[in-house]
């Protein structure tokens, strides 16, 4: 398949063409992935999520109210794959409990 310009797609996808919302995920999932690939620290699941997650919120936006530059659809795509890896991380590390070894003791 050849490659379609992204203010193609835009159109094609606001106008409800379900096949330009195919297309942008074969166009895009490969270098998200590169993308997301350091970020995500070798977890392959985690990886999957932020991918399918940034493709769905990218196809969500041009449904609705767009993109202001749809020429720009690529580097949208990029910095909301890098805004849902930091919030990722940011998560886990929320959500990290380390035991304290000497209050365990100290209770027991």
């Amino acid at each position: 398949m050849d490659f379609v310009p992204g203010g193609e797609l835009s159109r094609r996808i606001r106008a409800g063409d379900v096949s330009a919302e195919s297309e942008l995920v074969r166009q895009f999932e490969p270098g998200l992935r590169v993308l997301l690939r350091r970020r995500t620290g070798g977890d392959v699941g985690l990886l999957q999520d932020l991918v399918q997650e940034t493709l769905l919120i990218v196809i969500q936006r041009l449904r609705g109210a767009g993109i202001e530059d749809p020429r720009k659809l690529a580097a949208f795509a990029a910095q909301t794959a890098r805004n849902l890896a930091i919030a990722s991380l940011r998560k886990a590390a929320r959500q990290k409990t380390d035991v304290d070894s000497d209050a365990t003791e100290r209770n027991a």
